[in-house]
């Protein structure tokens, strides 16, 4: 099996990150983020709720990915629900097979009979 976190808000992503910053390395994280609708002033500051959440947000997914860790960040834009069922549709779709890697090598040139001819045996 494979544990699993999961929380909302900054509180949950200031927990969650701590132990997976700090933790093991085996964690892949999926950040799904939002507009917020409304998004409100904070009192005696120049930025809002939205602004602040966002770049919790962002923090954290460079935090995580300059770790290494794999992160899979989802936008969900400002109508959440219409964003839930889009990847709820992404997820349930049969994903497309891999294309194979090629590994491109270098040939090496074939000698020339005079060149052959020309080493000397020992």
């Amino acid at each position: 099996g494979v544990a699993a976190t999961g929380g909302i808000g900054a509180r949950a992503l200031h927990a969650t990150n701590q132990m997976h910053i700090a933790g093991p390395a085996n964690v892949i994280a999926l950040q799904i983020t939002a507009d917020p609708s409304p998004d409100l002033p904070i009192p005696d500051r120049s930025y809002t709720f939205g602004t602040l959440a966002a770049a919790q947000a962002l923090a954290a997914h460079r935090v995580l990915t300059g770790r290494r860790r794999p992160v899979l960040r989802v936008h969900l834009g400002k109508n959440i629900e219409a964003g839930l069922m889009a990847l709820l549709t992404a997820i349930q779709r049969p994903a497309r097979p891999a294309r194979p890697r090629t590994t491109k090598v270098a040939a090496r040139p074939t000698p020339t009979k005079k060149a052959v001819a020309g080493r000397t045996r020992r």
